[in-house]
């Protein structure tokens, strides 16, 4: 099942939300969330006495109320955004707007909406493969692939779409990257009660309803007066600002302490070992538990397996380590810790066909680092790092599943520069050389100068191929085929963050030319489609 990463961190919605003007001004005045709570608990009650709901029911009982309480003024149900498909529900934070479009083609009424939203039989699971439109589709995919239509059609104007199927509802942003972002709350499981006594809710739970309404309510979709964006846009950046804190923290610890350590430890252990040795091996270490921790994370190693949870990182190591750390001392004898990552190594690098799992044999699990072969480390040794991977200097916990796979390359970028020597007495150390970087030519660059070159580059290169078809519209011209054949050369690879990037972009362009619909050639159908959905 695929893994849905969080459009914000647990600790932003936790925490930060609760420093935005919005989310105070709930306390101040609660009148109208109580009343979306008590349309909500309504609603989702008067659900437990229908036999298998379907979808017409679902919206006509559970999601139409529910959207009245969170003040959407009028909601257009069934239309179409293309020949083939349709959105459940395009919403509108004006009235008098979605009246005026009602004279316009369902399209134009689509791409004038605030937002849209996919619905669902009530607690059908939309992650499943077939609760999508297309076949092997699921209702995540195509909510994505709606939004992604809109937004570009609507020139970025439509920016955010829910699915929901009565009982759970998710948020998607038009502006996050092509890789499963969203956020999700199961209002079912928070409020869907007979019981009068337990509607007496704890403050998490009441914490995490006036967020949900704070999200989905009409007035955070739409910019207030004298403002230029909504408050949902202005906290999806906020809460990238903080992921790229945690980001730049955790990088901190890394060169501070994280990284001289294990060199320490490296150098001491195979006293006779060149610096360079020493510095590779401590490079694949350190990467081998950064893969580990953004794996189990992300759910690429998925955790809550039965048959992978006793042998993973997570569960083996690094759950233990924090229950100890700081109450407890770690065994100097005791190589628990360090076996047991061993023995991953060797799973993730071969394979382990009963658990399901392909080898990931790409060289950083290979036993073939004679450092790495020949050294034990302690428990006591083991631990700071392990704990030191897992949180900021100010003790937060850092979940890897927000965090880019380009954040990750970004510090592998800067350790290069960081070289082991021996202080005046012998002592293992790291320094910082100013030619590292030079002769290796790893320089790092930032994101947005990234998104800039790969637009510029990638976008002419795109425009080429649509304009060729709409002077030949041929299925030989097909645009989306073109892009497919593209190939993309990036010469000083390094962490891969511009190849990284222009997949992430090309997707979204892929994505959009395969479902556009042609003025030049109406009835053209992408042979691409089928390859991908």
């Amino acid at each position: 099942m695929a893994t849905t990463i969080p459009i914000w961190s647990d600790d932003f919605l936790q925490a930060d939300i609760r420093e935005q003007d919005e989310y105070k001004s709930l306390l101040d005045d609660p009148s109208s969330f109580d009343e979306f709570v008590a349309a909500a608990r309504d609603a989702l009650n008067g659900m437990q006495g229908i036999h298998e709901p379907d979808e017409e029911i679902t919206i006509e009982r559970v999601v139409s109320p529910i959207l009245n309480a969170l003040g959407w003024p009028s909601v257009l149900p069934k239309r179409s955004l293309t020949s083939r498909d349709e959105i459940d529900l395009a919403i509108f934070a004006d009235a008098e707007v979605a009246e005026g479009l009602l004279a316009k083609p369902e399209r134009q009424q689509v791409l004038g909406a605030t937002g849209i939203v996919e619905c669902k039989r009530w607690r059908r699971d939309y992650d499943a493969t077939g609760s999508g439109s297309r076949p092997g589709e699921t209702g995540a995919q195509q909510l994505q692939r709606y939004l992604l239509l809109a937004g570009a059609d609507s020139g970025d104007a439509l920016r955010w779409g829910v699915l929901t199927n009565g009982a759970r509802w998710r948020l998607y942003s038009y502006r996050t990257r092509p890789r499963e972002r969203a956020w999700e709350i199961d209002l079912a499981g928070l409020l869907a009660t007979t019981d009068l006594f337990s509607q007496v809710m704890e403050e998490d739970d009441t914490h995490k309803l006036r967020t949900a309404y704070l999200l989905l309510r009409r007035d955070s979709w739409i910019p207030a007066d004298g403002e230029r964006e909504s408050f949902l846009d202005r906290l999806l950046d906020a809460g990238r600002h903080r992921d790229a804190e945690v980001a730049d923290d955790l990088s901190d610890v890394i060169f501070k302490s994280v990284f001289p350590e294990i060199v320490r430890l490296f150098w001491t252990k195979t006293p006779t070992a060149s610096g360079e040795d020493v510095a590779r091996a401590a490079l694949y270490f350190l990467y081998r538990l950064l893969f580990i921790y953004y794996a189990e994370d992300r759910g690429m190693l998925d955790t809550e397996d039965q048959s992978y949870r006793p042998l993973s990182l997570r569960y083996g190591v690094r759950e233990p380590v924090a229950e100890q750390y700081g109450k407890a001392n770690f065994s100097i004898r005791s190589t628990r810790y360090w076996r047991h990552l061993q023995e991953l190594t060797e799973i993730i690098d071969q394979g382990e066909p009963t658990l399901n799992l392909p080898a990931y044999n790409g060289g950083l699990f290979a036993s073939s680092y004679s450092i790495l072969d020949e050294i034990t480390l302690s428990d006591a040794e083991f631990a700071p790092i392990v704990h030191g991977l897992s949180h900021t200097s100010d003790g937060t916990y850092v979940s890897y599943r927000n965090l880019e796979v380009q954040q990750l390359g970004s510090i592998y970028e800067r350790l290069l520069e960081r070289v082991p020597q021996r202080d005046d007495d012998g002592k293992p150390d790291v320094i910082l050389s100013p030619y590292a970087r030079k002769d290796s030519g790893s320089y790092y660059t930032p994101q947005e100068l990234v998104d800039l070159i790969v637009e510029q580059t990638l976008g002419p290169l795109v425009e080429e191929r649509v304009e060729a078809f709409r002077a030949d519209p041929t299925e030989q011209n097909d645009p989306a085929e073109a892009v497919l054949k593209l190939r993309i050369l990036d010469p000083a690879t390094g962490s891969g963050h511009f190849l990284i990037t222009a997949i992430d972009w090309l997707t979204k362009e892929l994505l959009k030319l395969v479902d556009t619909e042609w003025e030049e050639t109406p009835s053209h159908i992408s042979p691409i489609r089928a390859q991908l959905w």
